[in-house]
């Protein structure tokens, strides 16, 4: 039986990969660079893309792994920022590492270019609509020479050779035509579709009790509106994310809902005993805004729900939190 262990192994997991990717750039080939991108002192900057993705991949399939690093995709965040910025990082690059190719994006802006037309709200709002999982990894050097890692899907897609895309390019052709030419340089590479929200996120083969309290039909009724779906319908969507849906996905990969997920077996997402995995989300009233969302994250019987928790998601920085209510 899975118990509440098996949180805590998925966190362990979570952290020695973490401690690999750490170790695959903390080399004389990658620390300069890391550094030199430091020293341009762009706001809130990460190196994500194609350098993180492919080099890992090389490094798992080795000879039989064709992809290189064609850039070093450098994300930013500046709203006031001029496309001039950008220019004169990728000059500044260059010179220091002659026949490298930086591609330096604000994401600020980014997302205007995309077919969403919308504006992200930090650099890891934008990272986290990149194509693929694997490829919405970034990596940064602190100012104490430590590697920090933003993961918003986790790093497992990125450590087993999976190519999924995320759920804002479900329906897109270059998410696809991508994810073809990533097999076609590198066969050991697994494609795998991006499917219902509880397929994704869980093994259903397991199972778990339900840490989780009651609640009345009625208190949940008589509580402001949220915007509510349930784990089916979360992924049926293809369509630009709402804030909602944005923060909603941050909570949904945390490894401890993906561990209570698999309470719920099959693709319609019901429990042993009839509940359905549910997800509400609304702006925070404690942080007035709109950019502070509280999430919940519950089990929806006949007769009550059983709440598993409550989340604040930051969508400024991607950052998520537990709350108690």
């Amino acid at each position: 039986m899975q118990t509440v262990s098996s949180e805590n192994a998925e966190l362990r997991n979570e952290a020695e990969l973490g401690d690999r990717l750490r170790a695959i750039f903390s080399t004389p080939e990658f620390l300069p660079i890391l550094q030199a991108i430091r020293d341009c002192a762009l706001p809130d900057w990460w190196l994500a893309g194609g350098a993180v993705r492919n080099t890992v991949w090389k490094k798992i399939f080795g000879d039989n792994c064709a992809l290189t690093i064609k850039d070093f995709d450098v994300a930013f965040y500046d709203a006031n920022s001029r496309r001039e910025v950008e220019a004169a990082t990728r000059t500044a690059l260059g010179e220091r590492f002659p026949g490298f190719i930086f591609d330096v994006k604000n994401q600020a802006s980014f997302g205007n270019w995309r077919d969403w037309h919308f504006t992200f709200t930090s650099t890891e709002d934008g990272v986290a609509h990149w194509l693929h999982t694997a490829t919405a990894v970034g990596i940064r050097l602190n100012d104490r020479d430590e590697i920090d890692i933003f993961a918003p899907y986790g790093l497992g897609d990125l450590f087993a050779g999976i190519v999924r895309c995320t759920r804002p390019n479900a329906e897109a052709a270059a998410a696809a035509a991508k994810a073809e030419s990533f097999v076609s340089k590198c066969p050991g590479l697994k494609v795998v579709a991006l499917v219902l929200m509880a397929l994704l996120l869980a093994n259903f083969m397991l199972s778990a009790p339900v840490f989780a309290q009651a609640e009345s039909k009625s208190k949940m009724q008589a509580a402001p509106a949220k915007t509510a779906r349930s784990v089916k319908s979360a992924e049926s969507a293809t369509s630009v994310p709402s804030k909602e849906d944005r923060a909603i996905d941050l909570v949904w990969v945390r490894p401890e809902v993906k561990v209570w997920c698999k309470n719920f077996n099959g693709v319609d997402g019901v429990s042993k005993i009839g509940g359905h995995a549910s997800v509400s989300a609304e702006p925070d009233s404690d942080h007035p805004g709109g950019k502070i969302y509280l999430v919940h994250v519950f089990e929806d019987l006949p007769d009550h729900i059983a709440t598993f928790g409550w989340y604040t998601v930051d969508l400024r920085s991607g950052k998520v939190g537990k709350k108690d209510i």
